[in-house]
């Protein structure tokens, strides 16, 4: 069993028990009672929910602990309505005549705000995991360009092109490998440049390889300044 539904399980063990304790003590069952207890069933399918929030598509570790937030909300949901279940239950017994009003007030707030507070944690870890997957995929052209050109210098039979390749690997290396529109007209251009270049490569065409390998240099140096000068806006 996953850690979240343990601590899930134990936290209704918890209400379960507290409940069952509050309906076997000897007082006088007033309203109030009767309305902190209904909240009490409500804040277990507040955490039910939460758990099943947070683990929504957790395939990953990283997934897993974006949701341990909304696991955070309805932990301290459950936390707070309890603690306030078993203060106004007290105060009914005291003073008979406490407004029912009161306690439903505080119970509407502290269940309003856990719905809010799900529905934020949800969409903000949607919006980290849509962003991480949207940097994924805009570094696809820079991890194939490397693994092209790393390629092309083991398969070079040229010493003197060898050399020009790894130092080209290199540079790609040590690159911004994130893409943007910004780019995407000079990393065209790479692509059709790295592709003839593998053409020249295995063609033993050391001279027009050399100098392929060169212009590649010049475009990604360009494709290097844009990425800084659009950090820099």
């Amino acid at each position: 069993m996953k850690l979240s539904q343990k601590n899930v399980l134990t936290w209704a063990i918890v209400l379960i028990v507290c409940n069952l304790v509050a309906f076997v003590l000897p007082f006088q069952k007033t309203g109030v009672f009767w309305l902190s207890d209904g909240f009490l069933v409500l804040s277990l399918l507040v955490l039910a929910a939460a758990e099943r929030i947070a683990l929504k598509d957790a395939g990953t570790a990283k997934s897993k602990f974006y949701g341990w937030p909304i696991l955070k909300v309805g932990f301290g949901y459950a936390s707070a309505l309890l603690v306030c279940a078993v203060v106004f239950v007290a105060l009914s017994v005291l003073f008979p005549q406490l407004p029912l009003w009161v306690p439903l007030v505080v119970y509407i707030l502290l269940t309003g705000g856990a719905a809010i507070g799900l529905i934020s944690a949800d969409s903000v870890r949607g919006y980290v995991e849509e962003q991480e997957a949207e940097v994924k995929t805009n570094t696809d052209f820079m991890r194939w360009f490397y693994g092209q050109v790393t390629a092309l210098a083991a398969q070079a039979e040229d010493a003197a092109l060898a050399g020009d390749l790894q130092r080209l690997a290199e540079e790609i290396r040590y690159s911004d490998f994130v893409s943007s529109p910004a780019t995407r007209e000079l990393e065209d251009r790479l692509y059709g440049e790295v592709s003839t270049l593998g053409a020249a490569v295995s063609g033993g065409d050391a001279a027009g390889a050399g100098n392929l390998c060169r212009q590649i240099f010049r475009d990604l140096k360009a494709r290097n300044a844009l990425c800084k000068a659009n950090k820099g806006r």
